[in-house]
């Protein structure tokens, strides 16, 4: 097998070495501890880390890394197979030290990589699953040669204020900063020059397409009474919900939304109780999975509902921004009673949220959207759900629906008149006195400089009438050739 190292293979050279006693140590499950070796292991990694953290400037320094005389004598460089098992154990021990993925997230905002021959990330790259929240990061006097080698953490650190690539080869490529630029939204400041403010941050966040406001036609409080109740009962009693506005006809399906965008300060939760009902018809092309994946009837609903995990919605009256909700009349819908031959009229409500999952102990926070066809019948309140569809998404918060205040109107401002102008002065002449008093007035009414509208003024024999006339007329003229471009 050694012999095959170096060999191409699929246009890649093999790298064959010997196994050692550290690659099945790094390989166990470290977590677990379930040997000496493991646990020694993971107890050196821990003082390495602890040496490393500055906690209150919120910095993890690993830079230097092959220098560090712990990490020699534990022979991680020795080959390359022990390296590239090294960093993802350091990462997993470093997660064992918080109780919760939030305090973890909020330990660290810098990370430091300097020094360490990297040529390419591939063997740090899991750093990006670790602290994907980072604002700094050095990697200055490495090997970084192109966009390639850093192609792992593309789109990743979408929080990343401060990047050194600085001793990098790669910092000399004429398309460095637009990469960069492109792949982090919030970068500011790389290789130590300010590349960003603030504002064209914040700039970059506003979307070119204005949020308007729900469509909810609803004259009856129809919607409104039942998604109050409906998100309550769904929290609380799922069955008695069910009992209450589902019947035979009614139909449930869910689907899962695993690409939607998330908010970076959060996880994605696992979709494993969800991801065998799911029934997103973009993945699901087998049609008898497409309508075994459709529940119809309040009983195959229950059997669904049963599986799912309990979970927990905001209060709307407490939280309403934390909602979007929308209502439309439809009309031609089934009669139940069979009456009417054009069918009835009924209610298209569509409800985009969030809710926190409760899950053996653990709180895992989810976005959604649902969408109710609701019409008459014998259910709570005279109605009856016909469908309901319920997508589950990454939670993404709810900025995209928030409406933005308008900007306030600033008033224009004034012209700057210097003390004294205007006014009578040892070596002022009358005759200066008085244009100097017309100059303020036109400048006051036309919002001119003082230069300027003494240019007018004189121009129009320092007749004031004649002065504020030529002005309209050329502002009139120049609107005329900015509009026709």
């Amino acid at each position: 097998m050694l012999r095959l190292s170096g060999v191409q293979f699929a246009g890649v050279p093999l790298t064959i070495e010997t196994y050692s006693k550290l690659d099945g140590l790094l390989s166990q499950q470290i977590s677990k501890g379930t040997s000496p070796s493991a646990a020694d292991t993971k107890a050196k990694m821990t003082a390495i880390l602890t040496r490393r953290f500055f906690k209150d400037t919120k910095l993890l320094n690993l830079s230097v890394l092959r220098e560090d005389p712990d990490l020699i004598s534990m022979g991680i460089f020795d080959s390359m197979s022990t390296e590239s098992k090294f960093f993802p154990a350091l990462m997993k021990v470093w997660e064992l030290n918080f109780d919760h993925s939030t305090a973890r997230r909020e330990a660290v905002e810098s990370v430091s990589l300097a020094d360490n021959q990297l040529t390419n990330i591939s063997v740090v790259t899991t750093l990006a699953q670790t602290f994907p929240d980072l604002k700094n990061l050095d990697l200055s006097n490495n090997n970084l040669k192109n966009a390639q080698s850093l192609l792992g953490w593309r789109w990743k650190f979408r929080n990343l204020e401060f990047l050194d690539l600085s001793g990098n080869p790669f910092s000399t490529d004429p398309s460095f900063k637009e990469t960069m630029l492109k792949w982090y939204p919030k970068l500011r400041i790389l290789n130590n020059m300010e590349v960003r403010t603030a504002e064209e941050v914040a700039a970059l966040k506003q979307t070119p397409i204005p949020v308007q406001p729900p469509y909810f036609q609803d004259d009856s409080q129809i919607a409104e009474n039942f998604v109050r109740a409906f998100f309550v009962g769904y929290d609380n009693d799922r069955n008695d919900l069910l009992n209450g506005v589902y019947d035979s006809r009614s139909t449930f399906s869910l689907s899962v939304n695993s690409t939607a965008p998330r908010v970076q300060e959060t996880e994605t939760a696992s979709w494993d109780p969800y991801i065998k009902k799911s029934r997103n018809l973009l993945k699901i092309n087998y049609l008898p999975a497409r309508m075994s994946r459709c529940c119809v009837g309040a009983d195959r609903i229950r059997e669904m509902w049963k599986s799912l995990p309990q979970t927990r919605h905001p209060d709307i009256v407490a939280h309403p921004e934390e909602w979007l909700i929308e209502c439309h009349p439809i009309p031609g819908l089934p009669d139940p009673s069979g009456q009417s031959a054009t069918g009835v009229g009924g209610l298209m409500v569509m409800v985009h949220g969030k809710f926190e999952e409760l899950n053996l102990g653990k709180v895992d926070l989810r976005s959604f959207d649902r969408t109710f066809i609701i019409g008459p019948g014998g259910g709570a309140g005279g109605i009856r759900v016909i469908s309901d569809a319920l997508c589950l998404r990454a939670f993404g918060g709810h900025e995209a629906w928030t409406l933005k205040a308008p900007p306030v109107p600033q008033p224009a401002a004034q012209p700057v008149v210097p003390e004294g102008y205007g006014l009578p002065a040892p070596g002022k002449s009358d005759a200066q006195v008085q244009q100097e008093q017309l100059v303020a007035q036109v400048s006051s009414k036309t919002k001119m400089t003082l230069q300027y509208s003494e240019m007018a003024l004189s121009g129009n024999g320092w007749n004031v009438e004649a002065a504020l006339k030529n002005f309209e007329e050329l502002k009139v003229s120049f609107l005329l050739v900015y509009s026709w471009g």
